[in-house]
């Protein structure tokens, strides 16, 4: 069965009308989780008289060693214990693209055994060690093109290279951006491969779900990109709200189609 983007954002849009409310409660969770982190950080500098102001914005002075520590450390700890409730998220939507109405509970399934939320924790801390070397290796390569584009234009004279100076950087910073995207879309699959065997082993996971990312390369990405667009467009056409669980489904949409051999 020939599967393009097209018929991926059909069924995707199929799949979100006969679930909106679901959706809807799911990304209400998700901005009020959000939310009550940065309340929690500004909280905290109003304890620590770091808050520079009575309203709500993040304007703090005389920040010290302590007020940094718990900063970092509360939405850490947070973020840390909403691991399960993401990978419960992807569950969701995994049976919900093969045609399964789950209770809204589900999303809490991975908290129900402790066995369930180890697993979760070593699977994204392999996805984590997965994705942050590609992202600094393709960090440290746009700072040094940056860089060498700086020292180019101070040191060379007026010309055609010269000229072609602003555009080549904008180039090799714009594909070593690309790779590392494209790099890190593999481990993609891993979340929903967890939602069909949730028994695997994490290391069996993640490859197997680049394994899946790679059976028709260039399907993916064009599948993928389709609706990580979306993410630049959200300013100012698309509330993210609705891009991020439209970007869920059409993940669980896709790699459900690959998972079960639908395309040939």
């Amino acid at each position: 069965m020939d599967i393009n983007v097209k018929h991926i954002w059909n069924r995707t849009y199929d799949l979100i009308k006969a679930c909106w409310s679901e959706v809807l409660f799911i990304q209400s969770l998700s901005v009020g989780l959000l939310a009550f982190v940065y309340l929690l950080v500004i909280f905290a500098g109003m304890m620590l008289g770091k808050h520079a102001s009575s309203s709500l914005l993040p304007v703090f002075t005389d920040v010290d060693i302590p007020f940094v520590i718990i900063a970092v450390l509360l939405p850490f700890i947070l973020y840390t214990g909403a691991i399960p409730l993401h990978y419960g998220i992807r569950w969701f939507y995994w049976q919900a693209a093969g045609g399964a109405r789950m209770p809204l509970s589900s999303i809490f399934a991975c908290y129900t055994s402790p066995a369930l939320m180890r697993r979760c924790l070593d699977l994204h801390m392999r996805r984590v060690l997965f994705d942050l070397p590609r992202i600094l290796v393709c960090g440290v390569l746009c700072l040094g093109i940056h860089l060498a584009y700086t020292y180019a234009e101070d040191n060379m004279q007026p010309g055609f290279l010269y000229d072609m100076l602003l555009p080549l950087d904008i180039f090799l910073i714009t594909v070593m951006v690309l790779v590392c995207i494209l790099s890190c879309a593999e481990a993609k699959a891993a979340s929903y491969i967890f939602a069909e065997n949730p028994n695997m082993s994490a290391k069996e996971i993640m490859r197997t779900g680049r394994r899946l990312f790679r059976i028709d390369y260039m399907r993916s990405v064009r599948v993928l990109f389709s609706g990580s667009v979306l993410y630049v467009l959200a300013p100012l056409v698309f509330p993210l709200a609705i891009v991020i669980p439209l970007n869920n489904i059409i993940g669980a949409i896709y790699f459900r189609e690959v998972y079960k051999g639908r395309i040939e």
